[in-house]
């Protein structure tokens, strides 16, 4: 951008020289007009050279603002849980006074504020499960009096309220696995009557309502457990997940909002055994997803929401981390003659192939952190010989290529959060000395980069909650004075050069 930037003015002053001189102005004589000439430029160049060193200011990482301040020198905000809706930046933050609770950004230091105070004083409301629906923010969280409920906020303390309790009094609801599907929210509850079931919310306390009980009384369709995901996915009117219902054994299911919309879809391990499904993705009219049916061993199948459209892909393949592009699905697959490596799928049999053996043999190379930008996929491999690097690939075996070995040699660099910006890639990755910083790509070698050592000498920042809110990367980093903080990297999106 720097070296742009110095072009573009080089450009400016050459053309205005040239303009000039080629129309000398007849009120003055040659001397005078050339002395007034280099005042002019000289006004120019300083106006430009003024422009240039904000522009730089202001493409550099910065705090937004020190939110726990009780301790300059230690103490942490730990913002987290970061999520853009509209203009605003959300997430969950904590000092000594408030707690834990939900804050709001605009980017400005001023327009870092506390949303509300859920739970009053000091106690913390523990937001968790944030998500937009059209331009409404919902969570969880409790206010000290009827423990973890649903809650929605536009961003002001008034219009900040729970929804509904669902388990009325004090004991917790459970909720968990938040998702948009259509205008609808979906999410697991557990009203203390039904126990844990789907549950659906127009963002109205009479609209939200238990879908269905699965498993009638108070047995659990959706088990309580950390290490369990139900993976939910979505059409604009359907909702896909996995679950028990203590008879088919963990299957595909859907949802359209209603009980008489909400059932299995196909037992595809008969009886009681499970299928395993894992990493649904919508794509193209139906629901792609890894699953065992007993006789084919772990396949790639699609569903389109019918038991006669529920089908292998291909067979003898596994996998997970899949994501959809304009004409095709991108995953990590694993089979035995190339070991986990780089797959595509447009949906049909021949049209499922590996994409490159980037770690040739069985050994694979495990990509992982797969994003979409613009149908270029970017993710994180190791070709057995650079270590654990940043990758790119347009689909094709040619254009799958290890953009930078920012670890040299065997070190990994372990890049993780990775997010697209317009033509950027922003990422944290860990170089040679060991500092695990805030790093930038535009897709070759050279233009990849450290944006920023945030916390010069010993430790690193380690960024996290990578997040895109209108061009600008929102972070959070610990600089090591002020402890795990807020901040942003302003940066300039080619199409406003």
């Amino acid at each position: 951008m720097l070296a742009q930037i110095l072009l573009n003015l080089n450009l400016i002053m050459h053309k205005h020289l040239l303009f000039s001189y080629k129309n000398p102005s007849p009120l003055y004589p040659n001397s005078k007009r050339k002395s007034k000439l280099l005042k002019s430029s000289l006004k120019l160049l300083i106006v430009l050279i003024f422009n240039l060193f904000s522009v730089v200011a202001l493409s550099q990482p910065q705090l937004v603002k020190d939110i726990n301040t009780s301790n300059p020198t230690t103490s942490s905000s730990t913002p987290s849980n970061f999520i853009a809706i509209n203009e605003t930046l959300f997430f969950v933050g904590s000092n000594d006074t408030y707690g834990q609770e939900l804050y709001k950004s605009d980017g400005s230091e001023e327009g870092t504020v506390l949303v509300k105070d859920i739970n009053p004083g000091s106690n913390s409301s523990f937001c968790q499960n944030l998500t937009n629906v059209n331009g409404v923010l919902y969570f969880s969280a409790k206010n000290g009096l009827s423990g973890w409920e649903l809650w929605k906020s536009d961003g002001t303390k008034e219009g900040t309220k729970m929804v509904k309790d669902i388990f009325p009094g004090s004991g917790p609801s459970d909720l968990a696995h938040f998702h948009k599907t259509g205008n609808l929210l979906f999410f697991i509850a557990n009203d203390g009557v039904h126990g844990r079931e789907l549950w659906k919310s127009d963002g109205s306390e009479e609209g939200t309502v238990l879908v269905k009980d699965i498993i009638p009384g108070s047995g659990d369709a959706f088990q309580y457990s950390l290490s369990i995901n139900y993976e939910f996915t979505s059409s604009d009117h359907e909702l896909f997940f996995k679950m028990d219902d203590e008879t088919h054994g963990e299957e595909l299911w859907k949802s359209d909002g209603t009980e008489d919309g909400t059932v299995l879809i196909k037992d595809i391990n008969s009886g009681i055994s499970n299928s395993n499904v894992n990493s649904p993705v919508f794509f193209n009219g139906n629901v792609y997803f890894f699953a065992n049916d007993g006789i084919s061993g772990r396949s790639l199948w699609k569903s389109d929401g019918t038991e006669g459209g529920t089908i292998i892909v291909k067979v003898d393949l596994t996998g997970g981390g899949l994501i959809a592009t304009s004409n095709f699905i991108y995953f990590l697959g694993f089979d035995n003659t190339s070991g986990s490596e780089l797959w595509k799928s447009d949906g049909t049999n021949d049209g499922t192939i590996l994409v490159k053996d980037i770690n040739p043999g069985s050994n694979g190379s495990y990509p992982i952190s797969l994003i979409n930008s613009n149908d270029m996929i970017y993710f994180s491999a190791d070709n057995g010989l650079n270590g654990v690097e940043v990758w790119m690939s347009n689909g094709t075996e040619s254009g799958t290529t290890m953009i930078k070995d920012i670890y040299p040699g065997i070190g990994t660099s372990f890049p993780q959060m990775l997010t697209a910006i317009g033509n950027d890639l922003f990422f944290n990755a860990k170089d040679e000395d060991g500092k695990q910083e805030l790093w930038k790509s535009d897709g070759t070698e050279e233009g990849t980069f450290l944006v920023k050592d945030l916390r010069p000498g010993e430790g690193y920042s380690y960024p996290s909650n990578l997040t895109n809110l209108n061009g600008q990367l929102f972070f959070a980093a610990n600089d090591g004075m002020l402890g795990m903080n807020f901040g942003k990297a302003m940066e300039l999106r080619r199409e406003l050069i």
